[in-house]
């Protein structure tokens, strides 16, 4: 249908006179006032127009087919402000498709001239790109995109593929069905460029320009889709190596924004001679220059390709701004473009994370961090996608070994008051944390635990993320080494732990950490527990906790008393047993009567005054009623039977019954 209309619309002027009556048509009012000079010199123009068009043929010499697309650009302007339409002009006199004809056949070095006539032809006519599309102008353009062809012919290419990204819909489909994605990621910076031992070079203007087109041309790929195919999109991307590139591309474009607020910042430093180093990353990789036709030579040509030679040189929308203002002006917003899209790639599924873990790419990322002067807007993106990177449990070991847990303490330290960046950071370094020890050792070797012990919530209406990631990530560092554990005790962590027996949801992780603790430094942990305080938080979390909570506090509560005499004996001198047996008796679940039996047998086994406790609370009599209402209300559940046999009969032998 689309092809149908296509050819209907071109033919629409088969039948008309020669061009002077189309000219006349357009140029002469219905009172014929206009002047007949203009009239006669756009004719001319025309004709002579058609003329040079019909020269481009395949076999001619470069020399001739540079100086015939460079007449036709230079045409292009008088045609457009005659009113005339270049499909109007064009009409059925000229095969649109001698123009991939001559792509695909000519030599990189000319093809500058042929690829910018096109552009220039396009660049208000969807319907001849579209219609070049269909013929095949995709995989003829996208062949020139490649970092061993001359810079002039890859902008001009470049130009090109980014108006098909943007043109329409078939446009943008004939890109992606010609495989154009590789094109895309090959417009972003080589991550081979050799800058390891130094910040990379500032970016020359043509290959900022490609940069920019290439950061507009993979973000508009990606924002018209759906999430499936999004993500789709993303992983061809990461194949075809854009991922690397585009941290290459970030690094590259964040230090010429570090660079330009230097040099903004010292007016009067003296700058270096533009040539007086070769750039890695510059455009420039052949020295070969595209032909010049007349007198000014490489200059000229040069010029003509940045400007647009012609009709205006910028591409409807990201290009025309890729190419405007002075060199520095659109850094920042291309800087953030391209920080955004490693955001999307690391949101993405775990095969195109994958192309991420790679140890000195990640480094190359979280350097960035460091630097005092990064954008705000950059700064919270880069934090960001090393949170969705870290959610996928095999980038864990790429991101620790990269150096990402300082460098993500550090960031949670200078963050202040910035949510976003604190949330990031500490999403990430919960990941990389939880259950990795020599991770949080790291971790509190870079500072971390007066960050986390900021973030602990004094109260159970304190939901909030931070506190949600800091609080069980602090208290499961008691069992990570003694490295660790001097710092907890150096900040006094071992009181938040207690206030937190109070605090819901968090009474269980902080029973757990202050058992773990205690099984490793007796000693120090010990008094503290032996506190009236601390008994008392104990007591209290046992007697007055929830089912829920006590089913799993019972466990670390077992630890604790098994571990510590004075601890065991102090708490049954508090009120302990009492609350046992009521447990005992109000217990529903099987698992649980067995832990309250096995907690009453190490009571007894370290009272100073066995036979005493048993009579004072008549613990026989508590394990024959508890024998019995086993055997009805909770099934009969075996291993309730032959605790509290096994108990019954510990005291037969000791003769205490």
């Amino acid at each position: 249908g689309w092809l149908r209309s296509q050819n209907s619309s071109w033919r629409r002027h088969e039948n008309e006179d020669e061009p002077q009556a189309m000219v006349q048509q357009h140029l002469l009012g219905v009172d014929g006032s206009r002047d007949q000079e203009l009239l006669e010199n756009s004719t001319h123009t025309s004709q002579e127009f058609l003329k040079q068009l019909a020269r481009l043929q395949l076999g001619q010499p470069d020399d001739s087919v540079v100086a015939t697309c460079r007449w036709l650009n230079s045409q292009l302007p008088q045609i457009t402000a005659s009113g005339r339409g270049i499909r109007t002009l064009l009409g059925n006199r000229f095969s649109a498709y001698t123009f991939v004809e001559l792509l695909n056949t000519i030599s990189p070095t000319p093809a500058w001239a042929v690829l910018q006539l096109v552009s220039n032809l396009t660049r208000s006519n969807i319907q001849l790109l579209e219609h070049l599309c269909v013929v095949g102008l995709v995989p003829a353009v996208v062949r020139f995109v490649s970092p061993d062809v001359p810079g002039e012919t890859r902008l001009a290419a470049a130009r090109l593929v980014h108006r098909c990204v943007h043109g329409s819909t078939l446009t943008l489909t004939a890109l992606l069905a010609a495989h154009g994605l590789p094109a895309l990621a090959g417009m972003l910076v080589d991550n081979n460029t050799p800058a390891s031992t130094a910040a990379p070079l500032p970016l020359d203007p043509p290959t900022r320009t490609l940069l920019r087109l290439g950061i507009d041309s993979v973000s508009r790929v990606l924002e018209r889709n759906g999430p499936l195919l999004t993500n789709d999109l993303c992983r061809a991307l990461a194949g075809a190596g854009a991922v690397a590139r585009l941290v290459s591309t970030l690094t590259a474009l964040a230090h010429d924004a570090s660079g330009s607020l230097r040099r903004a910042a010292s007016p009067t430093t003296s700058s270096a001679k533009p040539n007086s180093v070769s750039n890695p990353l510059s455009l420039h990789k052949s020295p070969a220059p595209a032909p010049a036709l007349q007198g000014s030579g490489n200059s000229t040509t040069e010029r003509s390709v940045r400007s647009g030679a012609g009709a205006g040189g910028g591409e409807g929308g990201g290009a025309t701004e890729a190419e405007a203002g002075s060199p520095d002006s659109r850094t920042l917003e291309y800087l953030e473009k391209s920080a955004n899209l490693i955001l999307v790639f690391c949101a993405a599924d775990s095969a195109v994370k994958a192309h991420l873990c790679d140890t000195p790419l990640l480094r190359s990322l979280l350097q960035l961090l460091g630097e005092v002067d990064l954008n705000i807007a950059v700064r919270r993106k880069i934090v960001s996608a090393v949170r969705h990177l870290s959610s996928d449990a095999s980038a864990l070991e790429p991101l620790e070994t990269a150096g990402g847990i300082p460098v993500l303490v550090a960031v949670l330290g200078s963050a202040g008051e910035d949510e976003d960046q604190r949330q990031s950071a500490m999403a990430a370094l919960y990941h990389l944390c939880k259950t990795n020890r020599i991770a949080q050792e790291q971790a509190a070797m870079s500072g971390i635990v007066p960050h986390l012990c900021s973030l602990i919530p004094r109260n159970p209406s304190q939901l909030d993320l931070l506190p949600a990631l800091a609080t069980p990530l602090l208290c499961a560092m008691t069992a990570a080494s003694s490295r660790v554990r001097l710092e907890l005790w150096r900040h006094r962590v071992m009181d938040l732990y207690l206030k937190l027996l109070r605090v819901e949801p968090w009474e269980v992780v902080a029973l757990d950490a202050l058992s773990a603790w205690l099984n490793q430094e007796q000693e120090r942990v010990e008094p503290l527990l032996l506190g009236e305080d601390a008994l008392q938080q104990l007591l209290s979390l046992f007697g007055d906790s929830s089912d829920t909570t006590f089913l799993h506090a019972l466990q670390p509560f077992l630890r604790i008393i098994t571990k510590s005499r004075k601890i065991n004996i102090s708490l049954s001198r508090s009120g302990l047993v009492p609350m046992v047996i009521h447990r005992i008796r109000t217990a529903s679940n099987a698992g649980a009567v067995v832990n309250l039996i096995k907690l009453l047998r190490t009571i007894y086994e370290h009272h100073p005054h066995p036979k005493q406790l048993i009579l004072q609370f008549n613990l026989v009599e508590e394990l024959q009623r508890c024998m019995e209402q086993d055997g009805g209300r909770r099934n009969g559940h075996v291993m309730v039977q032959q605790m509290a046999h096994n108990l019954l009969r510990t005291l037969e032998v000791n003769d205490l019954v």
